[in-house]
């Protein structure tokens, strides 16, 4: 059994954000009660608390597993007992939320708006609005492909997003010389579960079709794109600052309006903390 190297394509981070470090990964031929699955991808990582005879069999060979099963009774084809059987019927649990949660090709529902009045798209422009669509298993935020359905001469983007709490922000258009409306309830766009694993992160540099020659110089090059990381753009909307250029927003002859303070809801106040902070 021989390890393969994925340093140059897989990097493992802590919840502390700290490097998990591994020794490879290799493809095994694993067995659990009456099935069996080929190929199965394993990481072999250095860990003090397990020993040599140990490992944490993770969901992506869980899931598989259940798959193969009578679903009605996955224990059934297991042989274990006590503790074993215990922990088999959490992690089964789990894999039955998750199916129940997107059907067999990946579609979780539809993105509706939550707002309580019409909402104006003025002409030729864009704007992010909230919608809310189904919330994760156990309460846990994920990520989805958002697709456009038809919203009268409203566009909306074709995007990935982050479902937190049911609700996502989407992104419409009004290509129109005149205003358009997106109301209470309306219909914008269905959603697909996308697994994390398969999005590229945006802090990933794929240094694979770099001219280098040598290991020593790819750690230079990316010891310098690491001290200079503040000069590029690590998304799309990340635009920075400049104050050599000036805009004007048009209002027309509409009239200056003054709002009172309002306060911000205790269940929101969380939330729009995290927004000043991330600026």
């Amino acid at each position: 059994m021989k390890l393969k190297d994925a340093s140059s394509w897989l990097a493992l981070e802590a919840a502390n954000g700290l490097d998990i470090p591994y020794l490879g990964y290799v493809l095994l031929h694993v067995k659990i009660g009456q099935v069996e699955l080929p190929e199965c991808g394993f990481l072999v990582i250095k860990d003090q608390c397990l020993t040599d005879s140990e490992g944490v069999l993770a969901m992506n060979v869980i899931s598989q597993c259940y798959e193969k099963m009578d679903q009605e009774k996955p224990l059934a084809y297991l042989s274990s007992s006590g503790a074993e059987q215990r922990a088999w019927t959490t992690a089964f649990q789990i894999c039955a939320s998750q199916a129940r949660f997107a059907a067999l090709d990946g579609s979780i529902g539809h993105v509706r708006t939550i707002n309580r009045r019409p909402i104006q798209i003025p002409p030729r422009s864009e704007m992010l609005v909230w919608g809310r669509t189904k919330t994760g298993v156990d309460g846990r935020d994920y990520q989805c492909l958002v697709e456009p359905v038809e919203v009268g001469e409203v566009l909306i983007a074709r995007t990935l997003s982050t479902v937190h709490d049911g609700r996502l922000l989407i992104r419409v258009q009004n290509l129109n010389d005149s205003p358009m409306y997106l109301y209470r309830h309306q219909k914008l766009a269905k959603t697909f579960i996308i697994d994390p694993a398969d999005i590229i992160q945006e802090n990933s540099v794929n240094m694979t079709r770099v001219g280098v020659n040598t290991v020593k110089e790819l750690e230079k090059l990316q010891a310098l794109l690491h001290k200079h990381r503040a000069v590029f753009a690590v998304h799309e909307e990340d635009y920075g600052l400049t104050s050599t250029m000036q805009h004007s927003i048009p209002t027309g002859n509409a009239a200056p309006v003054r709002e009172r303070y309002r306060q911000i809801p205790p269940k929101l106040y969380q939330e729009v903390k995290r927004t000043r902070l991330c600026g």
